[in-house]
């Protein structure tokens, strides 16, 4: 148990330090998609899918291996919509006295005909024991398109930047780019089709669908090939605040549990 949790966390923390986007409780539900989901969520990953936000709105979330504090993250996000487009601000803290990183973000998304662009920047500042503390920019971009009205096409850059760590410049955050298809022949049913491509890893592929069988209440699943990592998770939407869940699978280890809040200043 103990060798699978220092695998595990090696892991873990190489998907901290790589520009891999923070997975809220509705991406962890299908599967760790992100580039094609429209949602308050998106102030953490695609930043094109803020687009669809027409109220002042918040969310809160907390991610956990439970009974193994390393791993928790807790996050907030505000996006205010306004003439221009929609603004979001989002926070990150995940980790323990080992290895933690704390992620400030702050987003900007315009709809224009079909096309939804966003825009990205964090300071994302790491500590690691033995190396210290750094602070490093990086800039995230993404664009989501209406091919058909049952088709959505996104994509997700993230790290454009190229930014590398202070005390290892050589060492840069990679840049990894996510493509994704979004199927929804009813406005119950939608099914995600995404591939991702981290220059140091093998290409990634991961199928999702997400269902409301009950007005309100949508049931989640996804699954990632890089990983095999199985995952479902649902919500329950109300007049101004919903609530998810999710859980996700892990080699060798717990499953990872994410909870989150979203609030609209209606």
């Amino acid at each position: 148990m103990f060798f699978s949790l220092l695998v595990f966390h090696s892991f873990y923390l190489k998907g901290q330090t790589s520009g891999i986007p923070y997975a809220d409780p509705v991406s962890s539900g299908l599967g760790g998609i992100t580039s094609v989901l429209s949602s308050p969520w998106s102030a953490f990953n695609n930043p094109a899918g803020l687009t669809s936000i027409e109220e002042t709105t918040a969310t809160v979330a907390y991610k956990t291996i439970i009974g193994f504090a390393p791993f928790n993250t807790i996050s907030g996000s505000a996006s205010f919509p306004n003439q221009l487009g929609v603004a979001a601000l989002s926070i990150t803290k995940f980790g323990d006295d080992v290895f933690s990183n704390q992620v400030i973000g702050l987003s900007f998304a315009k709809k224009m005909g079909i096309m939804s662009l966003g825009l990205k920047i964090n300071l994302a500042q790491y500590q690691i024991q033995d190396f210290g503390q750094n602070s490093v920019f990086m800039v995230d971009v993404g664009g989501i398109a209406e091919l058909s009205p049952t088709v959505n096409f996104g994509i997700f850059i993230n790290n454009l930047s190229q930014s590398s760590f202070i005390w290892d410049s050589n060492e840069n955050i990679p840049t990894v780019i996510r493509m994704a298809f979004d199927y929804h022949p009813t406005d119950q049913l939608n099914l995600f089709l995404e591939g991702e491509k981290d220059i140091g890893l093998a290409p990634d592929l991961k199928f999702g669908i997400a269902y409301e069988f009950i007005d309100n209440i949508q049931l989640r699943s996804g699954v990632s090939s890089l990983t095999n990592r199985r995952s479902f998770g649902a919500s329950l939407a109300l007049e101004v605040f919903a609530i998810d869940y999710s859980y996700q699978s892990n080699i060798d280890i717990r499953g990872t549990h994410s909870f989150g809040i979203t609030y609209s200043f209606k």
